[in-house]
């Protein structure tokens, strides 16, 4: 009798295990807030990459993953070292509190198994910012740290606890590769260099999640990008959207988008983008931790969580890109824009109404060498214009129409001024040949 009820309990555990219902640890909502502030103190700096806060930020990330038992991605390390290249080299040798080590950044990411060790769900998000905004800043005033709380200590500290949550639960049924970007804001290159230098295969992935910027949840909102990228999307979204005290709102079907979901999508990787809209304090100084709404930023790692454990439970699906020529559309603030439409279907908001620009639709490769003249690609937006004159990752715009193109400033003040429907000369550079295409530039938000 004691080994059939043992039997019958092992049984009742396993089927509660596959279905999806067993617990795991809630959100700690005080957690989060300690994360969020350690990493968005002043005395990170803004965590700009080859900075001592930047390296710190790295450092408390790999002890967070040792702490909760993953297993190294990178055989006996946590670590992804790559060199700084191009810009975001020139403004980490010039920043104030320059450590030695500012000719590289690192990515750090960890593993947490599951019983098919060889599938992997990954959790992203980018621990990089500004620094002290000597580029990208919105500020009037330059010099001033930019300590990037929702920016994006917030997404870096939900899918640290989500990782925590998951790490102290029943082991999943698929593994979970959790990675901690640095060089987003430079143009997606740490998230770049990792597809391309995956410790894991990327067609062994069955989604990626990005949490970029998901500490300023208004009028419970959250907005999804992706949706549509992998076919059961929607049921999964649908299911816990219904359950959830956040309302799911789209900002895109496909996988292209201005966060480091999109490297993934480039490699065909299905991809969900999870963001609580911009605001005025975006890639400002003002950007800080008081700011936060750390009971949304809770919700949100808790949806991340339970879309996780889901996603893990299912097979893996191809990567669809119906709606990759969409793009997204991230000028959000729920605060005071209507919203309306599934995470999956379609969304309206007064941005919709603006003036429509024009759009080559190539895909800047941030990172590039600047003593190159030019814009160096890094790939195109599938029913692009660029994409359908044939350009691909590695030309070289140099000029466009009767404007010769010196730098990525000259292209979009280039693009700000033509009009969609234009028909524009593009000069390129490849293999050292300089070729050019009649282009018809499409509209975009």
């Amino acid at each position: 009798m004691r080994c059939a009820s043992l039997l019958q309990l092992t049984l009742v555990f396993v089927v509660c295990l596959l279905s999806g219902c067993a617990h795991y640890a809630p959100v700690d909502e005080d957690r989060l807030r300690r994360d969020v502030s350690w990493l968005a103190d002043d005395a990170r700096g803004g965590r700009l990459p080859g900075t001592t806060g930047s390296i710190e930020a790295a450092t408390y990330i790999e002890q967070a993953f040792m702490r909760a038992g993953l297993r190294p991605a990178f055989g006996e390390s946590y670590r992804q070292s790559f060199a700084l290249r191009g810009a975001l080299l020139k403004q980490s040798t010039t920043a104030p509190s320059t450590s030695p080590a500012a000719l590289r950044t690192d990515n750090v990411a960890g593993i947490l198994p599951g019983w098919r060790e060889d599938e992997y769900v990954v959790i992203g998000a980018h621990y990089d910012h500004l620094g002290r905004g000597r580029f990208g800043s919105r500020a009037e005033k330059p010099g001033q740290i930019h300590n990037g709380a929702d920016d994006n200590a917030s997404g870096t500290a939900a899918m640290l606890e989500v990782m925590r949550s998951l790490a102290a639960g029943p082991r999943l049924r698929s593994s979970v590769l959790f990675v901690a970007f640095s060089a987003e804001e430079s143009g997606l290159i740490g998230s770049n260099y990792f597809v391309k230098h995956s410790p894991v295969p990327t067609d062994k992935m069955l989604a990626m999640i990005n949490l970029d910027m998901v500490g300023r949840v208004r009028k419970q909102t959250l907005f999804v990008g992706g949706g549509g990228t992998r076919a059961d999307f929607e049921s999964v979204l649908k299911k816990i959207d219904d359950a959830s005290t956040l309302s799911f709102k789209s900002i895109g079907q496909g996988g292209f988008g201005p966060s480091d979901h999109q490297s993934f999508a480039k490699q065909r990787v299905p991809v969900l983008f999870f963001f609580s809209g911009l605001h005025q304090q975006y890639h400002h100084p003002d950007d800080d931790t008081f700011r936060v709404n750390f009971s949304g930023l809770a919700d949100v790692a808790g949806v991340t969580r339970d879309v996780t454990i889901a996603l893990t439970q299912r097979r893996a699906e191809q990567y669809d890109d119906r709606f990759d020529g969409q793009g997204m559309d991230t000028d959000l603030d729920p605060s005071s824009q209507p919203t309306t439409g599934s995470a999956t279907g379609p969304s309206t908001h007064s941005s919709t109404q603006r003036k429509a620009r024009a759009s080559l639709g190539v895909i800047p490769d941030y990172g590039s060498d600047l003593s190159e003249a030019g814009v160096r690609i890094g790939g195109t937006v599938p029913e692009s214009p660029a994409a359908g004159a044939g350009l691909v990752e590695g030309d070289v715009i140099v000029g466009f129409a009767d404007k010769l193109i010196n730098n990525l400033i000259d292209l979009s003040d280039a693009l700000a001024k033509a009009t969609p429907g234009d028909t524009v000369r593009i000069r390129y550079v490849r293999a050292g040949i300089e070729h050019h295409r009649d282009v018809k530039l499409s509209a975009r938000r």
